[in-house]
């Protein structure tokens, strides 16, 4: 089993590598969405909405099979890695789309127009009022949807995408020893997720704190 650990770190990184650039490309793309959700456009605002719904009622794995079988017939062709990571970004989006719309949300109107009647314009009131308020709100949320995506990326595995879990099963059928190899990949999946969690947990007590504070 020692032996076999190099090549699960191996995996190890490529999980690291794919689930970075998936929380960064949702992350991206989300947070601008999210703020079109929250506009004035409605017909964009509906056809956000649908996308949000619509994701967020597939499991995340007929996304990548969809993309790993059918890109390839509509003439789009990537390589397999940046395939499955299409696939895991158009689910992303929309976890973060939705936390980011419901974060602006949750910001007050009254603050709002508060900040209007003192003259400030629109732009000036989303930077200075909405935005870093939201932020507050919506840190543990991307932190929790971080650590979903993280796990999300061991579904690319069932496609042949190399990665921790690949891997995984690789040193499973070469040492059948299916209980360690399982539980080293357990603890390194923890060794990911674990701190994104607890920093979640605390920006949560720390946002909840300043609200119970009088104002």
């Amino acid at each position: 089993m020692l032996a076999s650990l190099p090549y699960l770190m191996k995996g190890w990184g490529q999980t690291a590598l794919l689930a970075f650039g998936t929380i960064a490309l949702s992350l991206l793309a989300g947070v601008l969405l999210g703020a079109v959700a929250s506009g004035r456009n409605a017909p964009l605002r509906w056809a956000l909405a649908l996308y949000v719904n619509f994701v967020r009622g597939v499991p995340v794995l007929i996304f990548i099979f969809l993309a790993y079988f059918l890109l390839p017939q509509t003439g789009v062709r990537l390589s397999d890695t940046l395939t499955v990571l299409a696939a895991l970004v158009l689910y992303g989006t929309s976890l973060v789309l939705e936390n980011v719309r419901g974060a602006i949300a949750a910001v007050g109107r009254e603050q709002v127009r508060s900040a209007v009647s003192l003259g400030m314009s629109g732009l000036q009131t989303l930077v200075h009022v909405v935005a870093p308020q939201a932020a507050t709100i919506a840190a543990p949320l991307l932190l929790n949807t971080a650590v979903h995506l993280i796990k999300c990326t061991a579904f690319v595995s069932i496609v042949g995408v190399w990665e921790l879990s690949f891997a995984a099963r690789e040193v499973t059928e070469r040492t059948l020893a299916p209980f360690q190899v399982m539980f080293t990949v357990m603890l390194m999946y923890y060794a990911m997720c674990y701190p994104l969690g607890k920093l979640a947990e605390r920006l949560e007590a720390r946002a909840a704190a300043a609200r119970r504070e009088p104002s």
